[in-house]
């Protein structure tokens, strides 16, 4: 696995090839599902990369976004390869983009996913996100998402925790 930066063609290359999970978590947050569109946005993206399998196939994207002072949202998505690189995914955010947020001044860290995404869900636990709120219908059609943050963006550096709440568990 290798990395790249954020260029359209390689973002879009992914998207044309997503995992059902991640076009549907896409979907309900878009008013047009376009690869296109979205793999251009994502150059607005503040850090990022595209992952790369050892044959050059585009596999996941990963960034972060500054919404406010001090607060970014990030996403990953990725194409049915994802087992190929997840590991080596995961070290990148660890080693490079938590790093990069945390001395931009971050003071929180979130991702919104779709309720139904448990391999998200139970990825992002691991790097030491929180799940804080269940968001009932907020998606386009009605769909729940759960709202996961790292108050402390340091813990988004740290290794596995087993004390945070699982998706389960949040009911507001």
């Amino acid at each position: 696995m290798h990395l790249r930066a954020l260029e359209p063609a390689l973002v879009a290359e992914v998207l044309y090839n997503l995992r059902d999970a991640d076009r549907a978590e896409l979907s309900a947050t878009l008013w047009r599902f376009d690869s296109r569109s979205i793999a251009e946005a994502s150059q607005g993206a503040r850090f990022g990369f595209v992952a790369l399998a050892n044959d050059d196939t585009p596999v996941a994207v990963a960034g972060a976004s500054e919404v406010w002072p001090g607060v970014f949202q990030v996403g990953l998505f990725a194409t049915p390869r994802w087992p190929e690189v997840a590991a080596g995914v995961t070290r990148a955010l660890r080693r490079d983009l938590a790093p990069a947020v945390i001395a931009s001044g971050a003071h929180r860290v979130h991702a919104f996913s779709l309720a139904t995404h448990a391999e998200a869900h139970r990825w992002m636990l691991r790097l030491g996100a929180r799940c804080e709120a269940r968001l009932r219908g907020w998606g386009r059609g009605g769909e729940d998402f759960l709202l996961f943050a790292w108050r402390d963006p340091a813990l988004f550096r740290q290794g596995p925790r087993l004390l945070a709440a699982t998706p389960d568990e949040v009911r507001t």
